[in-house]
């Protein structure tokens, strides 16, 4: 959906802006969003530590949140296939403990229901947590040796 506003800027910013589209192949509206991105991501880092572990954490919830959504609406096997991949990635490269997510997946996947869903959204939101534990905090955490 694309809100059909107007921003006012300077005549050498809009023409920056265009030249950078125009050598892109892109629209001025993709130059402003990386832009913006990345200026919020600079203003991020004063306030976090560490800025890596915030967009990492992001992703890995983003990716399993979009998954299980997914999961709700289809359970093709290319969606399955989706799942395990993000929920191998989380487990083996974080090292969190995927085993209530997986079993919670098995339920839901043998009888779809009301209550098993919920009782996967719960499971999504633990691991989403254990998530967001393990990369903003504990890896923030002074080792004893420092």
């Amino acid at each position: 959906m694309i809100a059909d506003k107007k921003i006012r800027v300077p005549t050498a910013l809009w023409g920056a802006l265009k030249d950078q589209a125009k050598k892109e192949g892109v629209p001025i509206w993709v130059v402003l969003h990386r832009a913006f991105t990345a200026y919020i991501s600079r203003y991020r880092s004063h306030y976090t530590k560490n800025v890596d572990a915030v967009d990492k954490a992001a992703w890995y919830s983003f990716k399993l949140a979009a998954s299980i959504g997914r999961l709700y609406a289809d359970q093709s096997e290319e969606t399955l296939q989706l799942l395990d991949k993000a929920i191998h990635q989380i487990r083996e490269r974080l090292q969190i403990d995927t085993r209530i997510l997986e079993a919670t997946i098995e339920t839901f996947l043998s009888e779809p229901t009301s209550r098993n869903r919920m009782l996967l959204s719960g499971a999504t939101k633990k691991t989403i947590a254990e998530i967001i534990d393990k990369l903003l905090y504990k890896e923030q955490q002074p080792s004893p040796e420092e």
